[in-house]
C-alpha cells in the first residue's frame, strides 16, 4: 500500500510538470513579470499561480520546499548562480538533453522547452565572460539541482493575491489591445483587479501575524516589481483623464507601502 501511494503521488507531480511544460511552451504572459523562478517553481508544483518572484522568495521556497539531490530527474528544480553575483537562473530538468524554463520576465521571452546546450549558452556563465570568450572557472556558474514537495502554505489573502496577479498577466479579458482606452471593458476589469489586490493587502496588514517574516519581506517585495510592470502597462491606454488612469494603481502601491512598512 506504501509503495502504490509513493508511485501515485510521483506520478502526479510527473504529469504535473510534464503537462505545464507542454501547455505553456512557446506561450508568455501579456505584460513584464512572470520569470524563471517562478516558473521552475511553479512546474514543481510549489507555487499555484504565475507572477514575479524575487531571488530572495526563490531562495527561501528552495529551502522550505525542496531537497538538494546530486542526479536529477525528470521534474527536479535547476538552479544556476554565481557565488559573488548571486542567482541566475531557474529551470526544469526535463531529461539528459533538455529543460524547460521562462526565459527572464519579458512578456517577449516566454516559456520554453530548451536544449541543455543551449540554455547553459545564455545562462552558463557571466555575461562579461560570454563577451569575452573567457572560460577562466571563476566566469562559470554553479549548477544544483532540488527535488521539490508540497506547496507554499501562503494565508488566504496572499493566496487571492497571487491569483490575481496572474488574471492581470495572463488573462485575455486584461490583454491591451491597439487604441483601447479607459472606458473599454479590458481598463475596467484591470482596475477592478487593481482595487481587489489592495483591498487583500490591507486586509494582510490586519490579520496577518508576521511570524515568518522573512517570507513576508521577499513576498512584499516581489509584488513591488510586479506591480510596477502593472503600472508601466497601464500606461499604454489613451485615456482622457490621466488621474483615473493611475488612481487604482496609486492605491494599491499605497498599500504595499504600508505593508512594507509594518516588516520593517
Amino acid at each position: 500500500m506504501i509503495k502504490l501511494t509513493l508511485y501515485l503521488l510521483v506520478s502526479s507531480l510527473f504529469a504535473n510538470y510534464q503537462e505545464i511544460s507542454l501547455s505553456l511552451d512557446k506561450t508568455s504572459s501579456h505584460i513584464d513579470g512572470p520569470n524563471c523562478w517562478n516558473g521552475a517553481l511553479y512546474a514543481a508544483n510549489v507555487l499555484k499561480t504565475k507572477r514575479f518572484i524575487n531571488p530572495e522568495e526563490w531562495l527561501i521556497s528552495l529551502r522550505e520546499h525542496c531537497q538538494e539531490v546530486e542526479n536529477p530527474i525528470a521534474g527536479d528544480v535547476g538552479r544556476l548562480f554565481h557565488k559573488t553575483d548571486g542567482e541566475v537562473h531557474g529551470f526544469i530538468h526535463l531529461d539528459e538533453s533538455s529543460i524547460f524554463a521562462k526565459h527572464g520576465e519579458s512578456s517577449q521571452h516566454g516559456y520554453q522547452i530548451m536544449s541543455y546546450a543551449e540554455m547553459l549558452k545564455q545562462y552558463g556563465k557571466t555575461r562579461s565572460c560570454r563577451m569575452s570568450g573567457s572560460d577562466d572557472p571563476s566566469c562559470i556558474h554553479e549548477l544544483k539541482y532540488y527535488r521539490c514537495h508540497g506547496q507554499v502554505n501562503y494565508p488566504s489573502e496572499v493566496l487571492r493575491i497571487n491569483q490575481l496577479l496572474e488574471e492581470f498577466a495572463f488573462s485575455i479579458e486584461t490583454k491591451w489591445r491597439f487604441k483601447e482606452n479607459c472606458d473599454g471593458e479590458i481598463f475596467q476589469r484591470r482596475d477592478q483587479i487593481l482595487y481587489e489586490i489592495a483591498d487583500e493587502i490591507k486586509k494582510l496588514r490586519s490579520s496577518f501575524s508576521y511570524e515568518d517574516k522573512a517570507l513576508m519581506n521577499a513576498l512584499a517585495e516581489s509584488y513591488s516589481h510586479q506591480v510596477y510592470n502593472m503600472q508601466i502597462s497601464q500606461s499604454h491606454f489613451r485615456c482622457a483623464d490621466r488621474a483615473k488612469r493611475k488612481k487604482s494603481i496609486d492605491t494599491l502601491r499605497d498599500e504595499l507601502s504600508q505593508l512594507r512598512e509594518l516588516l520593517k
